[in-house]
C-alpha cells in the first residue's frame, strides 16, 4: 500500500516497486511522492525514488513530468559529487528525451553516461547504460553501433546474472537488425527477448519484444495475433506508451489490408495522445502514417493540407528516421497530384541522403523511385533501379519489407521489365509478386479482411489482375490460376469480430461517427470493394457516405443502382 508523509523511504521505495511491476503507476507515483517529502532521506534513497517515480510518469504518457524528475536527479548527482548517481541520472535523462522524440540530444547524453560508467569501473552501471545507448542509437539510425551496444550490454547482464536485463538488452539487438532490413537476425534476438521476459515476469518487456518480433511476420494473421499479445502484456504492465506503439503498429496492420479508413481513425487517435505527451516523433510517424493513407484513400487535397504542419515538425526534429520518411511521403504525394518529376527529383534525394547506409528506408525508397521513373515514361532508368531493388530484396531471402511492400518489389519490377520489351522475365517477377501476396493473407481465416486486402490496396488489386490475364494466357491449371479464391476461410471470424463492434458502436456519440463506423464495418465484414450508406427521406433518398475506388462518383453510381 502507498505510504503515508513521514513514512521510512526504503519501505516506500519497496512498496513502490511492487505498484510498478504490477503496472499500478498512478499508486506507486503517489508513494513516491509522499517518501521524497521525508525529512530524512539519502541521496541514492532520493534519487532511486526520483527514477522510479520518473518511471511510472513515463508509463502513463507524462513525458514532461518526468523531465522535471529527471533533471531533478542531475541536480541532485551534481550537487554531490558522486559519479554513480550522475551515470543513473544521465541515463534517465536520455529515456525522457528519446520518449519526447529529441533523438539527437538523447544520444549524446546517453554517450556521456557510457563514458562515465567505464570510467568509474561499475560494471552493472555500464550494461545499463549501453542498454540505454543501444537505443539511443537505433533511433537514430545508427544501427550496426546498437547492435554492438546491445550484445555488450547483454554480456555484462548476464556476468551479474540480470536475466531481466539479458532480455531487454536482446530487444535492442532485435531492433536494430529490424532497421537494417535483417530478417533472421531480428526474429532471433527478439524471440529470446520474449522468452526472457516471459521467464522473468517482465510485461514491459514482454510488450517489447513481441512489438518487434511482429515487424518481421510475413503473415498478416501472425502479425495481428503477435500485436494483440503485445497489447495484452502492455495492459499487464501499465504502459500507456507502450499501449500507443502497438496500437500504432495494429493501425499499420489495417492498412496493410487495404483498410485504409480504420487505419486512419486509429492514427487520429494516436496523433491525439502524441501531441498531449509530448511525443513529437511519434507524432510525425503517425501524420507521416495519414498522409501516406489519405492519398491511398485518393484523398491528395486531404493529405496535402496537413503537409505544412508535418513538415515543420520533421525539420523541428532534425533527425533521419523522419527525414527519410519524409522523404517518401513528399515523393508519394506529388505522384498522387500527377507531378512525376517532383516525385522522382525528391526519391533521388533521398537516395543521395542515404548513402551507403543500409536500411529498410533503402529498399522502400527504390521500389518508389522506380514506380515514379515508369509514371514519368523513363522504361529504362526504372528498371535499373527496380533490378537493385530486387537484388537487394533477392539478397535478404525475401523477408518482409518495411510496411508490407513485398510485393511492391516485385509487381514494379515485373512493370519496369515488360516496359524494355523483356517478357519472359517479367512473367517470372510477377509470379514471384503473387506468391509473396498470397502468402501474406494465407492464414487470414477471415474472407472480409481477405477481399479488402485483395481489392483495396492497389498493387494487389493490379497484381491479381495482371495474374489472372497472363495465367490464363498461358494456359496455367485453375488451381493454380485462382488459388487466391481457395484460401480456407472460418465461418466464426466475421462473428468474432461483431463483438468488438458492438462494443464500440455504444461508444460513438454523434451520427457523423455512426455513420463512418457503419461503412467501416460493413467494408471489413464484406469485404465490399464499393460501400453506399442511404438515408431514405420523404421524396428522395440522400447519400450519407460511401467508399469507392479513387475516381469514382458516389452519385453516379447511386443513378447506376437506383433501377
Amino acid at each position: 500500500m502507498p505510504l503515508k508523509p513521514g513514512g521510512e523511504p526504503p519501505q516506500a521505495l519497496a512498496a513502490a516497486r511492487d505498484l510498478a511491476w504490477t503496472g499500478q503507476h498512478a499508486q506507486a507515483i503517489e508513494c513516491c511522492g509522499h517518501a521524497l517529502a521525508a525529512r530524512q532521506i539519502t541521496p541514492a534513497q532520493r534519487m532511486d525514488l526520483l527514477d522510479l517515480r520518473a518511471e511510472s510518469l513515463i508509463a502513463e504518457g507524462r513525458f514532461a513530468d518526468a523531465a522535471h524528475d529527471a533533471a531533478a536527479m542531475l541536480s541532485l548527482a551534481r550537487a554531490h559529487k558522486q559519479s554513480a548517481l550522475e551515470v543513473r541520472a544521465l541515463n534517465r535523462h536520455a529515456l525522457v528525451l528519446m520518449r519526447r522524440g529529441q533523438i539527437k540530444p538523447a544520444l549524446d547524453v546517453a554517450t556521456r553516461a557510457v563514458a562515465l560508467a567505464r570510467k568509474a569501473r561499475n560494471g552493472a552501471l555500464l550494461a545499463h547504460s549501453l542498454l540505454c545507448l543501444g537505443e539511443a542509437q537505433f533511433r537514430a539510425t545508427q544501427n550496426n553501433a546498437a547492435i554492438a551496444s546491445g550484445k555488450n550490454a547483454a554480456r555484462l547482464f548476464e556476468a551479474a546474472g540480470d536475466t531481466l536485463g539479458v532480455g531487454r538488452a536482446h530487444w535492442v539487438v532485435a531492433f536494430a537488425h529490424s532497421r537494417l532490413a535483417q530478417g533472421a537476425p531480428s526474429r532471433a534476438a527478439a524471440q529470446r527477448a520474449a522468452e526472457l521476459a516471459r521467464e522473468t515476469g517482465d510485461e514491459q518487456g514482454l510488450a517489447n519484444a513481441l512489438n518487434v518480433l511482429s515487424f518481421g511476420c510475413t503473415d498478416i494473421a501472425e502479425r495481428i495475433a503477435v500485436l494483440q499479445q503485445g497489447a495484452q502484456a502492455c495492459e499487464r504492465s501499465g504502459y500507456a506508451y507502450g499501449r500507443a506503439l502497438v496500437k500504432s503498429n495494429l493501425s499499420l496492420a489495417f492498412a496493410e489490408l487495404g483498410l485504409y479508413r480504420h487505419a486512419c481513425r486509429l492514427g487520429e487517435e494516436l496523433m491525439v495522445q502524441s501531441e498531449r505527451a509530448g511525443a513529437r516523433q511519434a507524432l510525425a510517424f503517425q501524420m507521416s502514417s495519414l498522409i501516406g493513407w489519405k492519398s491511398a484513400l485518393g484523398e491528395a487535397q486531404s493529405a496535402r493540407a496537413r503537409w505544412t504542419e508535418y513538415d515543420a515538425l520533421v525539420t523541428a526534429l532534425d533527425e533521419p528516421a523522419t527525414r527519410n520518411l519524409r522523404w517518401l511521403d513528399g515523393s508519394a504525394l506529388a505522384l498522387a497530384e500527377g507531378d512525376s518529376a517532383t516525385a522522382v527529383k525528391g526519391l533521388r534525394a533521398a537516395l543521395r541522403e542515404l548513402g551507403q547506409a543500409k536500411s529498410g528506408h533503402e529498399l522502400r525508397t527504390l521500389v518508389a523511385l522506380a514506380k515514379a521513373l515508369l509514371v514519368a515514361g523513363d522504361a529504362a532508368a526504372a528498371l535499373r533501379i527496380s533490378q537493385r531493388a530486387a537484388r537487394l530484396h533477392r539478397a535478404q531471402d525475401f523477408a518482409r519489407a518495411g510496411l508490407g511492400q513485398s510485393q511492391d518489389i516485385w509487381w514494379w519490377h515485373s512493370r519496369a521489365l515488360a516496359a524494355n520489351g523483356r517478357p519472359e522475365e517479367s512473367w517470372t517477377a510477377l509470379q514471384r509478386a503473387h506468391t509473396l501476396l498470397l502468402d501474406a493473407v494465407r492464414n487470414v481465416r477471415d474472407e472480409g479482411l481477405r477481399r479488402s486486402y485483395l481489392n483495396k490496396v492497389e498493387v494487389n488489386r493490379d497484381i491479381v489482375r495482371a495474374w489472372l490475364r497472363e495465367s490464363a494466357r498461358r494456359k496455367l491449371p485453375d488451381a493454380q490460376r485462382l488459388e487466391h479464391l481457395a484460401i480456407q476461410s472460418g465461418l466464426g471470424e466475421p462473428f468474432k469480430r461483431l463483438v468488438d463492434t458492438g462494443m464500440r458502436l455504444n461508444e460513438l456519440r454523434s451520427a457523423q461517427e455512426l455513420q463512418d463506423f457503419l461503412i467501416d464495418e460493413v467494408t471489413e465484414l464484406s469485404g465490399a470493394e464499393r460501400v453506399l450508406l442511404l438515408l431514405e427521406t420523404p421524396g428522395e433518398v440522400q447519400i450519407a457516405g460511401a467508399l469507392l475506388p479513387a475516381g469514382e462518383d458516389a452519385r453516379a453510381l447511386l443513378h447506376a443502382i437506383t433501377p
